[in-house]
């Protein structure tokens, strides 16, 4: 009788034990998808609010500014995948010249910095 106590009692502590495991499994996988779910939905908001940052600056631009922009974000991409993102390098120097044009008193102080008036012939 005392074998079949001890072997009724391990039994027992077995299947609490077993019950115990899944009880943690289940609670650290639902814990899991939670914490997950909240990741992507904190990600999906902060998307969302970039965009909204993003078009509410675009309207503020003017409309010569916008169309520029839009016309060089299609030309950087075009050269992108006409040559490739590894070997893609791009001089900006003419994109800058064509997009910003530098105002009289900026050309009159850029002008002898470049070397034009030293009077080299």
């Amino acid at each position: 009788m005392l074998l079949r106590h001890h072997d009724t009692t391990q039994d027992l502590e077995f299947r609490h034990l077993d019950l115990l495991h899944k009880l943690r499994d289940s609670h650290m996988a639902k814990q899991h998808q939670t914490e997950k779910e909240n990741q992507e939905s904190y990600t999906a908001q902060a998307l969302r609010d970039l965009k909204h940052k993003h078009a509410a600056a675009t309207k503020q631009l003017p409309k010569n500014l916008k169309v520029g922009l839009f016309s060089l974000i299609v030309f950087l991409r075009g050269s992108v995948r006409q040559s490739g993102p590894v070997y893609f390098k791009l001089d900006t120097s003419h994109l800058v010249n064509r997009w910003i044009v530098p105002s009289t008193s900026q050309q009159k102080i850029n002008w002898p910095l470049k070397g034009g008036g030293r009077g080299q012939s």
